[in-house]
């Protein structure tokens, strides 16, 4: 189940940074995709640090144990093949397994509504940044891109506001009918069964 999220996760990041690369290039004027890709790539690898650095971290924070008496002689733990075999869960305090399930699925949660809050301020959609790659391969000129992308906003704006209207309308016709929306959900899927002959 946690897949899930972070194969969305891993996704959006490598569809996310062509996009980035575009509007670097329109913007500024100057082509850098193996910059914006050379980012990408290391913002990854320092997530992976840092996140299983403070994985780690927050393990022996809630006191997990990786030194065990074993035959009589106290030894350190290195592989999580070696604490299955000597049940070093069972080994383990509440607050050790307390924290490690915490670790576990808490701490991603936490580190999702961060990404969803900083993708939240991500404004580049489809439309935009074809635009934006169309200015930037010569097809038209970076005069033609920005009112072609006003047009964009302004019809966006005209769609928002009729779509509003339109709701509105829909929910003033259930008043003035006094029909329910709950009405229109089937709590019977009807059968035909064909006659045989």
């Amino acid at each position: 189940l946690r897949s899930i999220p972070l194969g969305i996760i891993g996704v959006l990041s490598f569809t996310f940074t062509p996009d980035c690369a575009e509007y670097g290039q329109y913007t500024t004027g100057t082509e850098a995709k193996g910059i914006t890709f050379a980012i990408q790539t290391f913002a990854v690898k320092l997530a992976a640090a840092i996140s299983g650095s403070m994985g780690l971290a927050l393990l022996g924070w809630f006191g997990f144990k990786t030194e065990f008496v074993i035959d009589g002689v106290k030894q350190e733990v290195s592989s999580f093949a070696d604490l299955e075999k000597i049940n070093a869960v069972a080994q383990q305090t509440t607050e050790a397994l307390d924290g490690l399930w915490f670790t576990y699925n808490v701490v991603p949660i936490i580190g999702l509504v961060i990404a969803f809050v900083l993708w939240s301020f991500y404004k580049l959609n489809d439309k935009d940044v074809q635009i934006m790659a169309d200015c930037n391969v010569g097809k038209i000129t970076k005069e033609e891109a920005e009112k072609l992308r006003l047009e964009l906003k302004d019809m966006k704006f005209e769609m928002a506001h009729k779509k509003v209207i339109q709701r509105l309308k829909i929910i003033e016709a259930f008043l003035e009918s006094g029909s329910k929306p709950e009405w229109m959900i089937m709590d019977v899927i009807p059968v035909y069964i064909p006659l045989i002959t």
